[in-house]
């Protein structure tokens, strides 16, 4: 193909392209905010051109009261002129060439709906036909000026955080948007969070936060968590009320310790209990708490302080075991101790504290036979 076709094939686009966008409106493209657009969308072309100057001092930018944002509102990455310099005075029969503009703007509140216009510095010198005319009269063909409207992303999983939770639940949340794409390599992720506990702030990558390992902490009872989603540093925003940060607290309460077992609770009415009946052997503690949805919640005692434990059966010390378990702890009696005691009396002691300082003082009582 020759180069006189060619550029005839191009010239016939422009003018197509010019006729397209003589008749219609100021153009509005929708972006979201936190993220890089490349500006406009549809071509932005001058013609003809022997020379053409274009940066971030030849973008006006306004928002909806005539003001000009500031760059922690809206940043221009880059600005450039695009053309192509074959077709110049001597090559394209005097037309000069046709040159295009583009910018990368950033854009970093949603909500918000900006006029921008391109103010490029273009000259023609020797353009002209032989009659003192232009080519296509140094039109713009597309829109020099364009609205862009920033639009709130939404929320791709709702999240809705209960007034509190206990200690040991799972808990896994993710903030993404729609609308804010990630970056293709996960170790490179444009999300992060912060979060607060314990009046310390932790930052952490992605937008999946998964609360477990301290939920399951028991040193962080009573403890006021926030969650803060980010994109690109930005706290996301997904509405004008409501943005990416919620807050609950980690609850426990250590007066609902549950005490089970086969004994009696009575001195004056023991229970008779079997030696060759396990279960007998095994005095099992919990806490209940009830969840915000009435549901109960079983967490299990962490175990016996050692310092002033008093564990003793008829007054003695004895041998005992424990055993902890997802839902409970269990102090295990030792069978030798009972067997010596057939037919009398029991009497077991446990006074102690568990590691989140509940003191137990409680005495069971119970006659066992063979």
């Amino acid at each position: 193909m020759t180069n006189t076709l060619r550029l005839f094939k191009f010239t016939l686009f422009l003018c197509l392209l010019f006729v397209g966008n003589m008749f219609g409106q100021v153009p509005t493209y929708s972006v979201y905010p936190y993220t890089d657009k490349v500006l406009p969308e549809e071509p932005l072309v001058y013609y003809p051109t022997t020379g053409i100057t274009f940066g971030p001092s030849n973008i006006s930018i306004k928002d909806e009261q005539g003001k000009t944002p500031d760059e922690n509102e809206v940043k221009i990455v880059y600005a450039r002129p695009f053309y192509n310099s074959r077709f110049n005075t001597t090559t394209s029969f005097g037309m000069g060439y046709p040159a295009s503009c583009v910018a990368r703007i950033l854009f970093k509140k949603p909500g918000k709906t900006y006029t921008i216009s391109f103010r490029p510095s273009v000259s023609c010198a020797n353009c002209a036909n032989a009659d003192g005319s232009y080519p296509g009269d140094r039109k713009i063909l597309g829109n020099n000026e364009f609205k862009v409207q920033v639009m709130y992303p939404r929320m791709a999983i709702p999240i809705n955080l209960e007034e509190f939770y206990v200690i040991g639940t799972k808990l896994a949340v993710n903030f993404a948007a729609v609308g804010l794409e990630d970056h293709p390599n996960p170790d490179s992720t444009y999300y992060s969070y912060e979060f607060t506990f314990k009046d310390k702030t932790e930052e952490k990558k992605g937008s999946q936060v998964v609360l477990d390992d301290i939920f399951a902490d028991p040193d962080n009872r009573d403890m006021v968590f926030t969650i803060t989603g980010k994109y690109r540093g930005e706290i996301i925003q997904y509405s004008p009320t409501e943005k990416a940060q919620w807050s609950s607290k980690l609850r426990f309460n250590p007066e609902n310790l549950i005490v089970k077992h086969t004994w009696s609770d009575s001195k004056n009415n023991p229970k008779e209990l079997s030696l060759s009946d396990d279960s007998n052997f095994e005095i099992k503690f919990r806490y209940e708490d009830e969840l915000p949805n009435g549901s109960m919640f079983v967490f299990p005692m962490q175990g016996i302080a050692s310092v002033g434990a008093r564990i003793e059966l008829n007054e003695k010390p004895f041998i005992y075991d424990t055993r902890q378990s997802a839902k409970e702890f269990v102090l295990i009696v030792d069978k030798k101790a009972i067997a010596s005691q057939l037919g009398k009396l029991c009497t077991l002691k446990l006074q102690f504290t568990d590691t989140f300082g509940k003191t137990v003082n409680k005495d069971l009582f119970a006659i066992f036979k063979q």
